[in-house]
């Protein structure tokens, strides 16, 4: 209470012992009273999901109450004070008054070269942080909120939408998506992607550093190279002579990666977005042409309306290029197609 430090009593540990000498993660948490809750006690022996929770003082709020007796909505000072200082941003601040995105440092994992966020324990999930699992049988995901995940239960909270009339986005920056919000649109006329440099996209003259390869027109990575020409990645694939990039546990798929496969019967694919592939009904981006329902490959077309795809390099070829810069036609190696019967798509990898 009056400067002195009680550390904790585990070996170089240095943060504050809370109970019995021992900080928070290292056990010496005050736990809820509430049988098998494990949640920090907040008020009265309980945590905020078993009722330790204190109403905003404005009639009619239900909100809870973390500055004075005022919700985050009513505390406008208070609100201030934790929001990020850039102008125009409302993220709240994490450190230095600023959020993330305007450079607030971020504690990152202690394992030599790992660029992750420090989840607990200086570590990050990767490498050995606990988190709390779906209590769902066989469900490897997170618990968000009951001790299940997103999938097998929590109410999933409802994101602002952009404030534009019939558009269903997500609010990116001052009440509008990232499609209505002019300050990170191409300045260019009718064109509606994101602007890199200079309020202009690529397309339309932002000078971007490429690839210092002669007849390379990729961007530059690392070192003044794309991958291709020798950026190097430390996030590569551990079996010898690999290049792919990790998935899971160091390895790609090829290599035992577990990648979440489509939920449909006899379906080996990769899941996309709700568990299934593309096939099977997972929403993708379709050409913004009216009446296409292609795939967009590049610039919101597809192929068929102006997308700019690699060509074969052998002259006089207008087949796709497909590996090595050649088509299958002219040597790059077959893909092999998918088993199920009347499909022509590649076969996905086994884990």
């Amino acid at each position: 209470r009056h400067g002195a430090k009680f550390e904790c009593s585990v070996a170089d540990c240095s943060k504050r012992a809370q109970k019995d000498g021992l900080c928070k993660a290292h056990g010496g948490k005050y736990e809820c009273s509430v049988p098998d809750c494990t949640n920090h006690v907040i008020r009265g022996g309980l945590c905020g999901r078993h009722g330790a929770k204190r109403d905003c003082a404005v009639d009619g709020c239900t909100n809870q109450a973390f500055c004075g007796r005022l919700c985050g909505k009513h505390a406008t000072k208070c609100h201030q004070a934790i929001s990020c200082s850039a102008d125009g941003c409302t993220s709240l601040a994490q450190n230095g008054g600023v959020c993330v995105r305007h450079g607030a440092k971020r504690k990152l994992c202690r394992i030599d070269d790992c660029t992750n966020v420090s989840v607990k324990g200086g570590v990050c999930i990767r490498h050995g942080a606990k988190v709390n699992l779906c209590s769902r049988e066989a469900c490897t995901n997170q618990a968000v909120k009951g001790g299940v995940c997103t999938r097998h239960g929590p109410k999933i909270i409802i994101l602002k939408q952009c404030s534009i009339e019939g558009c269903a986005n997500q609010v990116k920056h001052g009440g509008l998506c990232r499609k209505h919000c002019g300050r990170y649109l191409c300045s260019g006329e009718g064109c509606t992607n994101q602007a890199l440099k200079g309020g202009v996209c690529r397309r339309h003259g932002a000078k971007m550093r490429l690839c210092t390869t002669e007849g390379c027109t990729k961007l530059a990575v690392k070192g003044g190279v794309c991958w291709r020409h020798g950026a190097k990645n430390h996030n590569l694939c551990s079996a010898d002579g690999c290049t792919k990039a990790v998935v899971k546990e160091g390895v790609c798929i090829k290599h035992g990666a577990k990648a979440k496969r489509c939920s449909k019967e006899g379906c080996t694919r990769q899941a996309q977005v709700g568990g299934v592939c593309v096939t099977h009904g997972a929403k993708r981006t379709l050409c913004k042409i009216e009446g296409c329902t292609n795939g967009v490959i590049n610039g919101g077309v597809c192929i068929r309306h102006g997308a700019k795809v690699k060509l074969c390099s052998k002259e006089g070829c207008t087949n796709q290029s497909v590996k090595g810069g050649v088509c299958t036609r002219h040597g790059a190696k077959k893909v092999k197609r998918c088993r199920i019967e009347n499909c022509a798509k590649p076969q996905s990898m086994q884990s």
